[in-house]
């Protein structure tokens, strides 16, 4: 039932993109195949893309100010189809991925924490994701924002994969795939490396199993994180001469931030009032045209947006919580399960 689900959301997010773009053809902003194609010449700055709009201009070239990480997902669409790939096309596939991947990831927790989930319920999680999050409208029209946090998300939800795996079976292997797909994630978007906290967890367990400081999967965490810092400021030298720099104080787009980019001012606390208006306050407000909602395009509260998350709230409660699994530390047991 869980699969004939999964195959109704894929054929959900198929409908809805032919609705947007009818031929899956490209979005007026497709990059990633230029970049590909940039980087197979020798090159790091694009040449002959419909569109420059987003992209940092320095020393009369164009280059991209995203990380390069989503190259690898699009490789095979480029050997098809050279620049005219399409990024509705990869971008729907990676979306549709991502429904699976999560369903695998919700197991591997399952199974590592020793939770007992309904079909019920695990639907109603899968459909929460599948629908009710940003996965489902990212995944529709393609374009360059929207292919980097697709992809970005694919490569996390396989290292969630991994990285649960190894919680349960303590597998070196297990945790230096977990950690490579973490270091494509951020270096494709990189406000996803704050996920790297979760490495920590593991090296808790470690500690608190044996006693003793966890070398190896301290090194193998390490050791392939620093390598992708490396690439990153070797693939940002090779661009802008600097390896700390990503290309924003070049960046051409919205007249908006103009002044924002003139001045540096990329970091601000000023910033803070306003995204949390939008990210936590911002409601739809009324229409009498459909679909009678009319939704802010600068932000809306993320409880409207992903209703689910509400359930949190119920962590709160003493008695939930007194019945938790995690209640007294049990879950940390390795290879037994609790007795609750």
């Amino acid at each position: 039932m869980i699969y004939g689900c999964i195959f109704i959301v894929c054929e959900l997010y198929y409908f809805f993109t032919l609705i947007i773009n009818p031929g899956i053809g490209s979005s007026g902003t497709n990059y990633y195949p230029y970049l590909l194609d940039a980087l197979f010449h020798g090159r790091v700055n694009i040449i002959h893309s419909p569109s420059t709009y987003d992209l940092s201009f320095y020393n009369n070239k164009w280059f991209l100010n995203w990380g390069p990480g989503a190259v690898l997902f699009i490789i095979p669409f480029y050997f098809f189809k050279g620049i005219a790939a399409s990024d509705v096309l990869f971008t729907l596939l990676a979306g549709m991925i991502n429904v699976v991947t999560f369903y695998f990831a919700l197991k591997e927790i399952q199974k590592a924490f020793y939770i007992k989930v309904s079909l019920l319920r695990e639907i109603f999680i899968l459909l929460t994701f599948a629908i009710a999050s940003a996965n489902f409208y990212l995944s529709l029209s393609g374009q360059m924002w929207f292919s980097e946090q697709v992809i970005g998300i694919f490569y996390l939800l396989i290292c969630y994969l991994f990285y649960f795996r190894y919680i349960r079976q303590q597998k070196l292997s297990q945790l230096l795939l977990s950690i490579l797909f973490f270091n494509l994630a951020w270096i494709t978007r990189y406000t996803l490396i704050f996920s790297g906290f979760l490495f920590l967890y593991p090296l808790y367990l470690s500690l608190k199993k044996h006693k003793k400081v966890p070398i190896v999967p301290m090194i193998i965490i390490g050791s392939v994180t620093m390598l992708f810092v490396c690439l990153l400021f070797v693939y940002n030298f090779a661009k802008f001469n600097n390896p700390f720099e990503t290309g924003l104080r070049f960046h051409n787009g919205s007249p908006r931030f103009a002044s924002i980019i003139s001045d540096h001012d990329f970091f601000s606390p000023r910033y803070i009032p306003y995204n949390a208006t939008y990210y936590f306050f911002r409601l739809p407000t009324f229409s009498h045209r459909f679909p009678f909602l009319q939704f802010d395009l600068e932000g809306n509260s993320i409880f409207i947006m992903y209703p689910a998350i509400l359930f949190l709230l119920m962590l709160f409660r003493k008695s939930v919580w007194q019945k938790s699994p995690l209640k007294n530390g049990k879950v940390f047991q390795f290879g037994q399960p609790t007795s609750q």
